[in-house]
Order: C-alpha cells, then sequence, then structure tokens
C-alpha cells in the first residue's frame, strides 16, 4: 500500500498524517445526542455521542444543495456530498474529491512501524532528545520507539489524512459503523486546510513543542468544529442549540484526568488536548471572526498558553547555560504552559495542574549530551509567578525524582523577566550538582549564568511532529 509521505520522528502518525476523533454534542435543554460510530477522544474516556432522535438533516442557510444525510461513506456519491457540504460550511470551493482509501485493522500496526522505521532512518532523533524526555518523566523508557507505540495505537486509530498522496486513509471497520460519515467529514476538513495551508509546512520544521502541540489543537480543533457542526445539521439542530459551553466543560475535564494519569503524558498530550481545547480554541475563534479569524492563525501559531488561557507566551532567547565540563549542547525547546504542567502532575511536584498552566509564562529547555559517555542533561528555565516558582522548586529538592534521574533547583529571580523555577534533570549527580551550582543571573536578568554563552542554541522539539491519534470504541 503506498502510503505518501512517512512520520518524523519516533511516532507512527506525524503531523504529516492528520487524524481525527469527535466530541459529545449536548445540547441546551433536554439533552439529545447521536451515535458516531464509538469514536471516542481518549483511551480511557468516552467522549462520543449516544443515540438520540435528533430528527430530520437541516442544512444551514448556504448549504442546501447538500443533504448532511447519513449514508455509506465508501460509496462515491455519499463522499461527494458530504465533501460539498463541508467545504461550504467553511465557504471553501471543495475542489476534486480526494482519494479515500481503506485499510484492515490488522494492517494498520505493520504499516505505522514501518513508516515510523523508515521516516527515523531518513530524520534520525538525536538520542538524547529522547533520554530528556525518558528522564523529565514525559515517556516511559523506550516509549517512543516505533514498535511500542505503533502497536499501542494499531487498535486505536480509525482513519488519516496524509499530506504527500492527498489522499484519506479510514479503517475498513470503523468504515462500515453509522457513525463513520462525521470521520470521514472530520478527514476532509484536513484535505481542504492542506489546499488553503499547506499542511506539511505546519508548524515549521524548527518549531518548539509547544508550538507543535499548538498547531495540532489549530489543526485537529478545526477539523473537530467542522465536523461537529456536520453533526448538529444532521440532527436537525443549529449551532445555536448545542450547549458548548457544557460540551468543552465535559470534554476538557476528561481529557485533563486522562493526561494527568498517563504513563506517557508526551504522547497523551497530542492525544487528547488538540480535540478539547483545540476545539474549544477554535470554535471561540470562530464564534468571534469566523473562517477568516481561524485561517489567519495557520500564519500565527497560538501556544499552549493561549489555548488554555487566551494570553500570548513571552518570547525571549536567552543566552545558553554552561553544563559541567565533557558536555555538549544539543538545542534548546519550549514545553509550554501544558507541557510543564504535565511534567509536575506526573512527578508530583509543585501546585495543581491547571494553576500552573495559569502561572507559566515562558520556559527554555536546554539540552546537553556528554562527549565521553550515553549521560544526558537538561537544564530547564520555566517563568513562573512568584508562589508556583517557589513550590517547584522545593518540591524537586525535597523528593526524588520517580524516573530514578537525578535532579535538582533553584531560584532564579530577575528583574526583567521576574522569578524563575530552574530544574536540572541528568543522569550523572555531579553534573546535576555542577550545572545547578553554577547557573546565576547575570545584573540584566537574561544571562543564564555567571558562564552563560552567547552561542545560539540550536531549535529543537522533543515533541517533533509527534502525530494525534483517531481512537475508536
Amino acid at each position: 500500500m503506498e502510503t505518501g509521505k512517512r512520520v518524523t520522528g519516533a511516532i507512527p502518525v506525524s503531523r504529516k498524517s492528520w487524524n481525527s476523533s469527535p466530541a459529545a454534542i449536548p445540547f441546551q435543554g433536554r439533552m439529545k445526542r447521536q451515535e458516531l460510530a464509538g469514536l471516542i477522544l481518549t483511551v480511557h474516556a468516552a467522549l462520543a455521542c449516544s443515540s438520540g432522535d435528533g430528527g430530520s438533516a437541516l442544512p444551514p442557510p448556504g448549504c442546501e444543495a447538500f443533504s448532511f444525510e447519513r449514508c455509506n461513506v465508501l460509496d462515491e456519491d455519499c463522499q461527494r456530498d458530504v465533501f460539498g457540504a463541508v467545504a461550504c460550511l467553511r465557504d471553501q470551493d471543495p475542489g476534486p474529491l480526494p482519494e479515500i482509501r481503506t485499510i484492515s485493522r490488522a494492517d494498520v500496526q505493520p504499516l505505522f512501524e514501518e513508516m515510523a522505521t523508515e521516516e527515523l532512518a531518513e530524520s534520525p532523533q538525536d538520542p538524547d532528545v529522547t533520554r530528556a524526555a525518558e528522564l523529565l518523566g514525559l515517556v516511559p523508557p523506550g516509549g517512543l520507539e516505533p514498535a511500542a507505540i505503533s502497536e499501542a495505537q494499531a487498535t486505536l486509530v480509525a482513519g488519516f489524512f496524509d499530506t504527500d498522496s492527498g489522499a484519506i486513509t479510514l479503517v475498513a471497520e470503523n468504515a462500515r459503523r453509522d457513525g463513520a460519515v462525521g470521520l470521514l467529514a472530520h478527514e476532509f476538513v484536513h484535505v481542504l486546510q492542506d489546499r488553503r495551508h499547506d499542511l506539511s509546512a505546519v508548524p515549521p520544521d524548527d518549531a518548539s513543542t509547544d508550538t507543535n502541540l499548538g498547531a495540532s489543537g489549530l489543526v485537529e480543533g478545526e477539523a473537530s468544529l467542522y465536523s461537529t457542526l456536520w453533526e448538529v445539521s444532521n440532527l436537525g439542530r443549529t449551532p445555536s442549540d448545542v450547549a458548548w459551553p457544557r460540551l468543552f466543560a465535559n470534554s476538557t475535564a476528561d481529557a485533563d484526568l486522562f493526561m494527568q494519569e498517563s504513563e506517557s503524558p508526551l504522547l497523551d498530550a497530542f492525544l487528547s488536548f488538540p480535540y478539547t481545547y483545540g476545539f474549544r480554541f477554535v470554535h471561540a475563534t470562530w464564534e468571534t471572526t469566523g473562517q477568516e479569524g481561524i485561517d489567519a492563525r495557520y500564519a500565527d501559531m497560538p501556544s499552549t498558553l493561549e489555548i488554555l488561557h487566551g494570553r500570548a507566551s513571552m518570547v525571549s532567547a536567552l543566552p545558553t547555560p554552561e553544563p559541567a565540563t565533557g558536555y555538549e549542547l544539543i538545542g534548546v525547546d519550549e514545553l509550554g504552559a501544558q507541557l510543564t504542567a504535565l511534567f509536575a502532575s506526573k512527578n508530583r511536584v509543585g501546585p495543581s495542574a491547571r494553576e500552573l498552566t495559569s502561572a507559566w509564562r515562558a520556559d527554555w529547555l536546554w539540552i546537553f549530551g556528554a562527549t565521553d559517555s550515553d549521560d544526558t542533561l537538561v537544564i530547564w528555565r520555566i517563568l513562573l509567578d512568584d508562589f508556583s516558582a517557589e513550590a517547584l522548586t522545593e518540591d524537586v529538592n525535597d523528593r526524588a525524582s520517580p524516573t530514578g534521574a537525578s535532579w535538582m533547583a533553584r531560584l532564579a529571580p530577575s528583574p526583567d523577566l521576574g522569578l524563575s523555577a530552574v530544574i536540572v534533570v541528568g543522569s550523572d549527580p555531579a553534573a546535576v550538582s555542577t550545572a545547578v551550582s553554577s547557573f546565576a543571573d547575570s545584573t540584566n536578568g537574561q544571562n543564564g549564568g555567571p558562564s552563560g554563552s552567547s552561542r545560539e542554541a540550536p531549535p529543537l522539539s522533543i515533541g517533533h511532529r509527534l502525530g494525534s491519534g483517531c481512537l475508536v470504541h
């Protein structure tokens, strides 16, 4: 089977293969729900709709040429009607119908492992970057290996869109379910996004982990919005009938629980955050500025802080701190508000996740590799409000790392930036102690330490092109 662009990094479904997952649709007044093929948003939390008698389909004004009725997604007439309806909702000329393929459930895992293995060969990930994610507790040891991830996702993915081939692939077993039209509508949104914005370049290759997660929130949030609007019309309702606050309160609460209890927060953030918080963010944008406002965000990717709290993150480059002797710089990342909070939850340090996402202002995560061993060192500066910085620093110093790594923390005040928590994590306790001891602010508050280097740290992302899985019941 031809698959087009292979995935990047160690994850079998990447930003090149955008995926779908619908949310439940609560309506104002008496709850009415529609069966959505048993699709769920996360592994443990069922967020798909249950049955209900929504009535006859009601095409929105201007889209009366399309039926908005359920149909067989393997039938070309059905495909054309759903594709046209979704394009009409986005006020876009659909262009030609994309190729729609099917794959058996049994063939998903071998395909994903093959894709991941080939992509790793083409764009190998520095092992220190993977070890940094493991030291921080964001993934378990070996959790980013192609075989491990492809096996985990093999029973979960329901469909994906490939940017190189321009084709949609549906898992055949899901394509025969009643709710497959919602899945197809979601994937059609990705086709339309790609034709307007070129999803292969969303986000840029040098984007941070936070930007990758924010971009996934934008892309999947928009697809979730329009597939939900299709479902609403199918139920004979209008957007004003939907209890949007209830929908988002339920879905984000379930996503929070899923992410905070995850053994692999980095991966599971990409599996749930885009379809819940990203959906909420895109819906708010759509309500205030319409499709034009959504389109504008593809040139101005939201951070997870903006998706969560509507505030832009602080952008500032800092000189690179000097680690212990014998280490070389690999690069610098920004994990962002959401993953900072998940780090704290996973390691049971600092304030609550909700408090940390609100307190977060910016972060700089420098990764270093030992020149004569496999040791990895992470120096992570997190700009927070005073209470959160102090609580996080105190807890790190009072508790052992659950991953078995060595870690220490200190406060770093700055007249320009404010108070930061500086967390140093590594596999060599002596290197960690040396890095913490040497870290201090210069008088202008911008230096990483008294021996901070003016060299520019190359950007990297521990979540580079990390994909979102479409999950099935």
